[in-house]
């Protein structure tokens, strides 16, 4: 008759289902860990180009406002002008001087927008690299965890 040591038999289904565990949870990390690799080079390229256009923004800045003292410069002459014209052509370039002035505003509007959107572009950007840097120290701490784990399953 054959007789079966039932705790050992245990024991034996418990270290396989454990070993079982433990290299799904090897093969799970190691695809999150290549999934956050991918992340993070996508996040360096993506850096590169937001930084460009955050480089691109001044420049843009600076040609809003040249064309608004360009304009400005060229509303002073009009006025100079319009003192020696008719009632008329006074009233006429008036209406022009206030529309040139809207836009000034506008412009001003876009350049106050421009560099907000910049600042948010920029801002969130190293938002997402610190999350993900906290997510790889996590997936390092559990690697740590699952290490531990297996020297100590190998002690016994």
């Amino acid at each position: 008759m054959v007789t079966i040591d039932l705790d050992l038999t245990l024991r034996v289904i418990l270290y396989l289902v454990a070993i079982v565990c433990l290299l799904a949870c090897i093969c799970f990390f190691t695809k999150l860990i290549k999934f956050f690799g991918r992340m993070n080079t996508i996040l360096e390229k993506s850096e590169e180009s937001l930084v460009s256009v955050a480089e691109k923004l001044p420049s843009l800045v600076e040609n809003a406002d040249k064309a608004v003292t360009n304009a400005n410069e060229i509303l002073e002459k009009t006025d100079e002008i319009l003192v020696n014209t008719k009632d008329d052509v006074i009233d006429s370039v008036e209406n022009v001087s206030s529309t040139l002035e809207n836009v000034r505003d506008i412009t001003e509007d876009i350049n106050i927008s421009t560099r907000f959107v910049a600042e948010q572009v920029v801002d969130t950007t190293m938002d997402i690299r610190e999350n993900v840097d906290i997510v790889i120290d996590k997936v390092d701490m559990i690697m740590n965890i699952v290490e531990t784990i297996r020297s100590f399953f190998r002690k016994k």
